[in-house]
């Protein structure tokens, strides 16, 4: 089960730097929220727990990443 279904994690979540807790109000505003905006933006879509892409971040941190999943259970 994902860490946003799961009862228990919400203050988790909302206590973590990384995740987005209302990604409208970003809407095309992404690249404000880094660090180096002016680096590649990388955006993987259905990104599961975030293995892949937290590797793909450590091996090529010139890049800046954005990783999003389905907001509705699969």
């Amino acid at each position: 089960m994902r860490m946003r279904f799961k009862p228990y994690a919400r203050a988790e979540l909302l206590a973590s730097d990384f995740h987005v807790h209302d990604p409208f109000v970003l809407g095309g505003k992404w690249h404000a929220q880094y660090a180096r905006p002016e680096q590649p933006f990388v955006l993987e879509l259905g990104c599961g727990k975030g293995g892949f892409l937290s590797q793909l971040a450590s091996a090529h941190p010139e890049n800046n990443y954005l990783a999003s999943t389905s907001p509705t259970r699969c």
